[in-house]
């Protein structure tokens, strides 16, 4: 317990400063640390808007960042987040809302239609999604901004060509061996 106070003690001490959490991989993100709760910070970022972590799930934290941000900091009121003791709390306030939890591959996203303290079900189009919330690494809420769908669009296309590309290597492959 008291390690995790310190912990907490360092993290609040970079409150409204631009930190970078975790260090690579799809989680890792460049912000401004906006707070620090019990077992979850809030952190905005350029492209994620606000973004909850769990501290659990996070497993660094760098200052002097050298990465830019184009973020105009004063217009970000403190009613633009929401504000929880825990991050059970924090989930539960988010029924009906659209969130997507984690970034990358886990990723998912949806309209939280039930929190259980284990479980958070989405529902996206006709598909429900049950995530285990000890899996969340961090979880945002809203629509995505419009720049990271056209990310997601170039994503999609480069997966497509890699995956022509990989049915063309396999074809090649197999003439070689006739």
């Amino acid at each position: 317990m008291g390690s995790e106070t310190n912990n907490n003690k360092q993290l609040e001490s970079l409150i409204n400063k631009v930190i970078k959490v975790n260090q690579g991989g799809p989680n890792s993100r460049v912000g401004k640390l906006l707070a620090v709760n019990s077992d979850f910070i809030t952190l905005l970022t350029d492209n994620d808007g606000v973004l909850y972590y769990n501290l659990e799930h996070v497993k660094s934290f760098a200052t002097n960042v050298n990465e830019g941000m184009d973020l105009d900091f004063d217009e970000l009121d403190e009613n633009d987040y929401q504000r929880a003791e825990s991050f059970q709390s924090l989930l539960s306030g988010l029924k009906y809302k659209w969130v997507q939890i984690n970034r990358g591959p886990d990723k998912a996203e949806g309209v939280v239609n039930d929190i259980t303290s284990k479980i958070i079900t989405l529902v996206h189009n006709k598909e429900v999604i049950r995530v285990y919330t000890f899996h969340i690494n961090n979880i945002s809420i809203g629509n995505k901004p419009k720049k990271d769908k056209e990310d997601d669009d170039r994503e999609d296309k480069d997966d497509k060509n890699k995956g022509s590309k990989e049915k063309g290597d396999k074809e090649t492959k197999e003439s070689e061996k006739s």
